[in-house]
């Protein structure tokens, strides 16, 4: 089935400005940039019912430059998103950074000559969701990286500190790195960010949109399945008996956190 034609549209049209009091656009700019956005083979009633018109509005109005417009997604959509920027870490001076970063990448070109990333938009769900997941994705590279003190090693405290180094590191270093390989993407991301850039579940739930409980499960699962790989790959790399590979995991599993965080791999797979 065809794109509705601008006719079918006006009516759709002349209701999307309504939440913002403007007529920023043309309604011809307007149907066209809605049709190429149109869900694929959708009767009209059924488009409509899955485009977020008044977002899409705001966005288009935004790409063509439109100073109110842009004011209003600073308003609405990018100054909203402060409290989430601090859960994740960043201080006042980053969270400002951070929020004039996320206007200039989605309504300038790229330094390429890329198109912002707001074209990228469809209006296949809200403008204030996209806008979270991308300012996520910008704090992760804004936000400073969580280091181990100097010469600190998972030996150093808790359950592992009776291990003999010598033996008993690098394997385990080792075994993570292999263990890792193992993985899916999502289970190694997830596990980074988590662990060693010590994201919080609720700011990855909007990173991958799902809900923070969905974030928690994926992570205990891959946790689980992490400590499985490294024992097996212990086993394997260090030829010692099950029974000490298990003591040996026991300890790591005691201090699970800090013992991956200090021996990710700096370029894990």
């Amino acid at each position: 089935m065809p794109a509705p034609s601008l006719e079918q549209l006006r009516p759709a049209i002349a209701a999307a400005h309504g939440p913002w009091d403007a007529a920023w656009l043309d309604p011809e700019v307007f149907a066209a940039h809605v049709t190429e956005r149109w869900p694929d083979d959708a009767a009209l009633e059924v488009g409509l019912a899955r485009l977020c018109l008044s977002d899409l509005y705001l966005a288009r109005a935004c790409l063509e430059g439109d100073a109110d417009a842009v004011a209003s997604l600073m308003t609405h959509f990018v100054r909203p998103m402060r409290p989430m920027l601090r859960s994740m870490g960043l201080g006042a001076a980053d969270i400002d950074d951070a929020e004039q970063e996320l206007l200039r990448l989605v309504v300038l070109p790229g330094a390429r000559g890329e198109p912002p990333k707001l074209a990228a938009y469809r209006g296949q769900g809200s403008l204030a969701r996209w806008c979270r997941v991308t300012a996520t994705r910008l704090a992760l590279h804004t936000r400073p990286m969580v280091t181990p003190p100097e010469g600190a090693t998972p030996l150093d405290e808790g359950p592992m500190r009776g291990l003999e180094r010598a033996t008993y590191a690098r394997p385990l270093a080792d075994a993570l790195a292999a263990a890792l390989a193992r993985l899916g993407a999502r289970e190694r991301r997830l596990l980074q960010l988590s662990i060693v850039e010590r994201v919080r579940n609720r700011a990855l739930g909007t990173m991958f949109d799902v809900h923070e409980s969905t974030v928690s499960r994926w992570l205990a699962s891959a946790k689980a399945a992490l400590r499985e790989e490294v024992r097996h790959c212990m086993h394997a790399s260090t030829g010692v008996s099950a029974a000490e590979v298990d003591s040996i995991i026991r300890g790591y599993d005691g201090h699970f956190e800090l013992s991956t965080r200090l021996l990710w791999p700096t370029s894990s797979p």
